[in-house]
């Protein structure tokens, strides 16, 4: 398995800034339980917010840290949690996307680890 960071297919640009809003206030106040995740997902959203308001600027390739150990309980716990909040269509999308390629990458490092 390769140590490289998993590249998602997500496309931010899809939700708008009320859901981007909702996941910077969804991390703020889950920092303390996972902090991992919601610093890694607060930054996310944040840049998307800044990005939308420079003129010509396009939305780079979204990648998860190598989530190892502590860091991938974090993910895996949190995006399970978030994923089960009310959310609106395109939010749920998104999020359910998030923790399908976390629930994936950290598979695939167990795996690789029993080898």
């Amino acid at each position: 398995m390769s140590t490289a960071t998993l590249q998602l297919g997500l496309n931010l640009p899809r939700l708008n800034a009320g859901e981007l809003t909702f996941i910077l206030e969804w991390a703020a106040s889950r920092v303390e339980k996972f902090p991992c995740f919601a610093a890694w997902l607060a930054t996310l959203a944040a840049g998307e917010l800044a990005r939308r308001q420079t003129p010509g600027a396009e939305a780079g390739t979204v990648a998860l840290p190598d989530l190892r150990g502590v860091e991938a309980a974090d993910f895996l716990m949190a995006s399970f949690s978030l994923a089960r909040q009310p959310l609106t269509e395109s939010l749920a999308v998104f999020i359910d996307d998030v923790h399908t390629k976390i629930v994936c990458d950290v598979a695939g490092f167990l795996e690789w680890t029993a080898e």
